[in-house]
């Protein structure tokens, strides 16, 4: 499987965890 997706579903996730970073 390749991690550019996994990596991309934890960017999402960490954005929804902190809002503020991803401002």
């Amino acid at each position: 499987m390749c991690d550019c997706r996994i990596r991309r579903m934890r960017s999402i996730e960490s954005a929804r965890a902190q809002p503020a970073f991803g401002q």
